[in-house]
């Protein structure tokens, strides 16, 4: 069973063994398919199975971080993880057939939730800022030196022997990923000579997701790191978003950095009641607007995505049946339904987003992850790759321990007046320790 992390006085050894360990998943997920794509390109012919072994060995390790933690007792996540193992052994018995993807997609979120618990916080935010900079590295990189990348990289190549599929489904004429090259212009500066960037995730739909999650961390963050450093990842997410050229990122930044001067006065119920709302607008827009599926756009994924809830019937709604499942590709919602049930998918946003959020950051984080996770699962189920969900459910894991320690000593929500101290608006680790932005940063040993 996963256990979870209790708070202790102070950093041990184990404990400090555990953050590094945290900070190393956190690197290992999102790299490891560069790894393993310059393995296939430069040494030996990869296949479906190692990209299995390498993410199992990812969440084996996951799963048995928690022990390396001196204090320790079971909480809500190992809860969820063991309902949703439950879950998936009863609809796999009931369909006749056991699809591990399927519960693989959902213990991913408290398996990480409980790695970010694990987490010291200040060491955590050195390791993903040298994280974000490796990835404006290589995104340069594909940008001023497309083949010389690929030659080291190929990246379609990859793709179609790891995939099973071929070539022509995966790379466009100069080995990148197919949806590298839009049909139509840019939708960011289309003048811009450039096809859209991917980094280190090889496609340039997870290099949107994490921009967008970035946006969360920096904006959530902010005050427990130093200026410069805030200003240098800020930048380079600017480039690495100009780079995808994402329309969802692009929207969910501007969402996000338009709520963050009022991240006090977010309701506390706005990340709870995200998910229907979102799906309720879908609805009405595609009626209003008369929205038609079809077109590879904006408007044409969101009209795909309500067409196929609407072909669902009781048995799909109830996970009992997977005669869908192929056409929940573009349509998040619908893949998550179909997968768990409706019953599983409203229990986990409940479990998620129900708790009142007892920090600013937290209360921040949680509005941000909710409007990821919505304006995501409208027209994709990219969010569940292991590239960018393993940031996201550590970022809210960071912030449900530190609400959990914050509860734990019978705080409260800062006062207006005390926003602009960082100790008050979020403890700094589960171990009780204290610090303050630069001089947590500056005399922490970087992880």
């Amino acid at each position: 069973m996963l256990l979870s992390p209790q708070a202790a006085g102070h950093a041990s050894p184990r404990q400090d063994s555990a953050s590094t360990w945290s900070h190393g998943l956190l690197w290992a997920s999102v790299l490891f398919n560069l790894l393993l794509c310059f393995i296939d390109t430069n040494i030996v012919r990869l296949g479906q199975q190692e990209v299995i072994l390498g993410e199992a060995l990812i969440l084996a390790t996951a799963v048995g971080l928690p022990f390396l933690s001196p204090a320790r007792r079971p909480g809500r996540w190992d809860i969820l993880f063991a309902f949703l193992l439950v879950t998936w052994l009863v609809l796999s018995i009931v369909r006749g057939t056991a699809d591990p993807k399927l519960f693989r997609d959902v213990a991913i979120i408290p398996i990480f939730i409980i790695v970010g618990m694990t987490c010291r916080n200040s060491r955590l935010h050195v390791s993903i800022f040298r994280l974000h900079l490796v990835i404006l590295f290589f995104a340069l990189w594909e940008a001023i030196a497309p083949t010389g990348f690929v030659s080291v990289f190929s990246v379609g190549q990859y793709f179609a022997h790891t995939r099973g599929q071929s070539v022509d489904d995966w790379w466009v004429n100069n080995g990148l990923y197919i949806s590298s090259i839009r049909p139509e212009a840019r939708f960011l500066f289309s003048n811009l000579p450039l096809h859209r960037l991917s980094s280190v995730f090889l496609e340039p739909v997870s290099l949107g997701n994490y921009v967008v999650l970035a946006t969360v961390w920096l904006v959530g963050f902010w005050r427990h790191m130093p200026r410069w450093m805030v200003i240098v990842a800020a930048f380079a997410n600017l480039l690495l978003l100009v780079g995808c050229d994402s329309r969802l990122a692009t929207i969910a930044c501007v969402i996000l950095l338009t709520a963050a001067p009022f991240k006090k006065r977010l309701p506390a119920v706005v990340p709870l009641v995200m998910a229907p709302a979102t799906i309720a607008a879908t609805f009405i827009a595609v009626a209003i607007l008369n929205l038609r599926a079809g077109n590879d756009d904006f408007p044409g994924r969101v009209a795909y995505s309500v067409e196929t809830l609407r072909k669902f019937t009781l048995d799909d709604l109830g996970g009992i049946s997977l005669s869908h499942m192929a056409a929940t590709q573009d349509a998040g919602f619908a893949y998550l339904i179909n997968s768990q049930s409706l019953v599983v998918a409203i229990l986990i946003w409940t479990i998620l987003f129900a708790k009142p959020a007892k920090t600013l950051e937290s209360r921040y984080v949680h509005f941000g992850v909710a409007l990821y996770l919505s304006l995501n699962l409208i027209v994709s189920w990219s969010l569940f790759s292991i590239k960018t969900a393993a940031l996201l459910w550590i970022l809210l894991g960071q912030t449900i321990a530190a609400d959990e320690d914050t509860a734990s000593r019978d705080a409260v929500l800062p006062d207006e007046d005390e926003e602009t101290s960082p100790t008050s608006q979020m403890p700094s680790t589960r171990r009780g320790s204290s610090y303050s932005g630069r001089r947590a940063i500056e005399r922490t040993e970087p992880g």
